[in-house]
Order: structure tokens, then C-alpha cells, then sequence
């Protein structure tokens, strides 16, 4: 009977919505071809995410270069399952950032894997994957030229000149 009541316990865990959630926004890049996605991982008070559990790889790059993720600092506690091994766990929403360069200017609509699993009390959800289509847009903005300040001491003085000389050169009539 016991058995039967572990068991239905955690297939009631793994059949329960996954309270988790990942989020991409959409990029624009001005003048450059480096970026930072970052990847917004919710997680629910009460619930934990195992960083070793985690991973975030394009499954399409559609043009986007994406390069090692930067994983935040975790914190460190003995794992339920196997009091005497520590793992590093997540408590709270975290972001993490991903390094990406794109070629020329235009949109790219790269496709981008998150996988994680969450835990709350020891008890895991099936591991989750969620797909996203993240639109990168990268445009040129062209430089303002600059724009000539406008002088009115000097069209003022050149006239003054010209009228000077123009004066001075004439010879008196007679």
C-alpha cells in the first residue's frame, strides 16, 4: 500500500502543470553585431530549478551566432536524494545571459532551446523543454553629419573687406 501511495504521489508531481516558465524577448541591435540575449527562467516561490539541470542551445541558428551561456551563481545544498552530494539550485527567477553575433543588417529568426527541471520538497517535475523563435533584428542607423554652425561675424566682415578695397581701389576722378 505504501508503495502504491509513493508512487501515485509522483506521478500526480509529473502530471501537474509545470509552474515554470522560460521567456525570450525580441532583440534589435543598432550599429553593432553583438548581443546579449537574455533568457528569463520564472520560478515559483517554494520551487527550485538544478543548474546542472539546465542548458540553453539554438536548435535552428537562422543566421545567429550564440555563444556559452552565462549561468548566474547558484546556491549550494545537500540534494534530497543523496544527502551527501551538494548541488547548486536556483530559488528565485533568474536571467541568464547568451553572447550572440549576427552578420549583416536585417531580421533573424533564430530557434532556441531551454531545458530545466524543477523541484519542489524533493519531489521533481518531468524534465521540461521549451522551444522559442526569437526575432533578432539588426539595422544601421546612419550618423547625423554635422551640421556647419552659421557665422555672421565673418559673411559681415568679408563684405566689409571687399567694400573696402573696392573703395580704396578706384582712383579719383577728375
Amino acid at each position: 500500500m505504501d508503495v502504491f501511495m509513493f508512487f501515485f504521489l509522483i506521478s500526480s508531481v509529473w502530471a501537474a502543470q509545470n509552474p515554470f516558465r522560460s521567456e525570450i524577448a525580441p532583440i534589435t541591435l543598432t550599429n553593432t553585431n553583438q548581443g546579449t540575449m537574455e533568457v528569463l527562467i520564472a520560478i515559483p516561490k517554494g520551487y527550485h530549478l538544478y543548474k546542472d539541470m539546465m542548458s540553453i542551445q539554438a536548435v535552428e541558428s537562422n543566421g545567429v551566432t550564440f555563444y556559452e551561456p552565462e549561468l548566474p551563481k547558484g546556491l549550494f545544498q545537500s540534494d534530497p536524494a543523496n544527502p551527501s552530494q551538494y548541488r547548486e539550485h536556483y530559488e528565485e527567477t533568474i536571467v541568464i545571459n547568451v553572447p550572440f553575433t549576427v552578420g549583416a543588417d536585417g531580421s533573424y529568426v533564430p530557434k532556441v532551446e531551454v531545458r530545466y527541471q524543477g523541484c519542489k520538497k524533493g519531489l521533481c517535475y518531468k524534465p521540461a523543454i521549451d522551444i522559442h523563435a526569437v526575432v533578432v533584428t539588426k539595422k544601421a542607423v546612419p550618423k547625423p553629419s554635422p551640421v556647419p554652425i552659421p557665422s555672421v561675424v565673418y559673411p559681415l566682415w568679408r563684405s566689409f573687406q571687399v567694400s573696402y578695397f573696392r573703395f580704396s581701389s578706384q582712383s579719383p576722378k577728375q
